[in-house]
């Protein structure tokens, strides 16, 4: 049921998260504050809400995270320096702060904990700042905020201005301030900026003449569905817990590891050449497709479950894995599938719809088009 594809695919397991793996302050204090066993969620993530379940923990030592430590050292340093900058812009301009409207807001927040706060009617429209006599209200302030990813852990009332301050500057100032000093006319930026206007418009046209027309009724989507029942058929997959190397003769050796009852886990973050969510995961992968993952994929088709095996060469190097369990492909059911099945129909409506929308502009702009032939590139003759 999860709309992370790629956890989805496998089973939700994230693998071994440490405190350095979570952005959001919110997250990683419930989640470390949990033991074993627990229910944490739902919490409020940008993208929806995320319910997780604790299922084992250890202690890793440190030269395991060194290099994640140094990263986010980096990242850290970055960010300070970043906020330094933000904070100069915000008082070069000379923000005026409604303070009766910063401790509403502060009052709000902490009412609301780790939820969304709610405000009273006529709230949002009170102002926050007031600059060159234009204003920025609670309500531009919940807009600018919900659309950061990583938000700001707010305590105290010097928490909350020093963010309102750095996020207006954000917003608001460092745009201008891009201008003022001609970013927007270097080229790469300014073809850029050309190519996510027509986007945005592109977008905002179809959201309106389109999306927001089509009326979907269960009656269409249960259609749909029984159209296309084999869309919703969950395929066999094999769970696998791999380590990818570059030669034989250390898969060879892992292997060796692996069947003295090495730790697989640890193995697997060591010495993989996977990604790195893949790494974090302790190599846990899961195979959907054979064909997608060539010789690595049919052997552990054919494997049994707690096998170890390999090394089975690839085209990125060689692979040891042993096979975690097997699960077989499965009908989904409509009622399971209903959200898949509205949001493909959806979709196919809206496509169908837009297709139909460029060619009557295009008819309809047709005579104020004129093509230059002789400045079209002409075919090539064989």
């Amino acid at each position: 049921m999860s709309e992370d594809g790629e956890t989805a695919m496998q089973g939700g397991d994230i693998g071994w998260m440490s405190r350095l793996s979570f952005k959001s302050h919110i997250l990683r204090r419930q989640i470390f504050a949990a033991n074993v066993g627990d229910l944490v969620g739902p919490i409020q993530e940008p993208d929806g809400y995320s319910i997780m379940k604790i299922v084992d923990e250890r202690e890793a030592p440190f030269e395991n995270a060194a290099a994640a430590v140094k990263k986010v050292m980096i990242d850290q340093k970055r960010a300070i320096a970043t906020f330094a900058f933000l904070e100069d812009l915000a008082q070069r301009a000379h923000l005026q702060e409604h303070g009766e409207t910063m401790q509403l807001l502060l009052n709000r927040l902490s009412e609301a904990g780790e939820e969304l706060p709610e405000f009273k009617k006529g709230e949002l429209a009170k102002p926050l700042f007031t600059v060159d006599g234009s204003v920025w209200t609670l309500d531009n302030f919940m807009q600018a905020m919900l659309s950061e990813r990583d938000q700001a852990e707010i305590r105290t009332l010097d928490d909350l201005r020093q963010y309102t301050h750095r996020l207006y500057a954000f917003k608001v100032l460092l745009p201008k301030h891009g201008r003022q000093i001609g970013i927007h006319e270097v080229e790469h930026i300014a073809e850029e900026l050309k190519r996510t206007e027509r986007e945005l418009l592109l977008e905002r046209l179809r959201q309106t003449e389109i999306i927001e027309r089509i009326d979907l009724k269960e009656s269409d989507e249960l259609a749909y569905y029984e159209k296309n029942k084999d869309r919703y058929i969950r395929p066999e997959r094999t769970s696998i817990l791999e380590v990818l190397v570059d030669s034989r003769e250390e898969a060879e050796k892992l292997r060796s590891d692996m069947e003295k009852g090495g730790d697989l886990d640890e193995l697997a973050r060591r010495y993989s050449k996977r990604s790195t969510r893949i790494r974090r995961a302790g190599g846990r992968m899961q195979l959907l497709n054979p064909d997608k993952y060539g010789n690595l994929g049919w052997e552990a088709k054919d494997a049994r479950v707690g096998e170890i095996v390999g090394p089975v060469k690839t085209n990125n190097g060689y692979s040891v894995f042993k096979v975690l369990k097997k699960i077989p492909a499965e009908k989904t059911e409509f009622a399971q599938a209903k959200g898949r099945v509205r949001a493909h129909l959806r979709l196919d409506i809206s496509q169908q719809m837009f297709d139909e929308l460029v060619a009557k502009l295009r008819k309809q702009y047709a005579e104020q088009i004129h093509i230059y032939e002789e400045n079209l590139p002409k075919p090539a003759q064989s």
